[in-house]
């Protein structure tokens, strides 16, 4: 026997593998695209939503000083400035994520109202964004709504230890 011979069977053909490495890549680049794709939208989503998770912190701190500080009598008139009003929840939304829909502020006290001796309690706002996505519209996939919200509680303090005090 010869060295370098084809082993083959004499009466064989030999197969045609041309184009088979072109065949190949161009599965591999379709393949490689679609995770690119994928990761791209995907990282746009988690951005969007780190941004309304840091608007609706940013919007329920400004609701829930807005309350405590409101001199309004009444507990709705308070909930509505906190988050209506001019420094309220709403404006922080539409400030920082103009497309973001505020879809809850809630004021839940922890007490009867009283606007000497505000009992301690808890104010919750909710925010949704559409988002589109740039590579999903050619696989049918056109967006996603996010979410988030944020709770913040107040209260009077109970004690001071040793003589601190936070201001003078």
């Amino acid at each position: 026997m010869r060295v370098g011979t084809d082993l083959r069977a004499s009466n064989e053909e030999p197969r045609n593998e041309r184009g088979v490495a072109a065949a190949l890549f161009a599965l591999f680049i379709v393949v490689l695209l679609g995770a690119g794709a994928y990761a791209v939208d995907l990282g746009y989503t988690w951005q969007t939503r780190r941004h309304l998770i840091t608007t609706t912190d940013a919007a329920a701190l400004a609701a829930a000083q807005e309350y405590v500080e409101s001199g309004l009598s009444t507990a709705g008139g308070r909930q509505a400035d906190a988050c209506n009003g001019s420094n309220g929840a709403q404006e922080y939304v539409d400030k920082h994520i103009p497309d973001a829909d505020m879809t809850q502020c809630q004021v839940t006290l922890e007490g009867p109202f009283d606007p000497d001796t505000l009992p301690p309690g808890f104010i919750t706002v909710n925010a949704t964004e559409n988002i589109n996505y740039f590579f999903g519209p050619a696989i049918g996939v056109n967006g996603t709504r996010v979410s988030a919200f944020t709770s913040v509680s107040w209260k009077n303090p109970s004690s001071v230890y040793g003589g601190l005090r936070p201001f003078g």
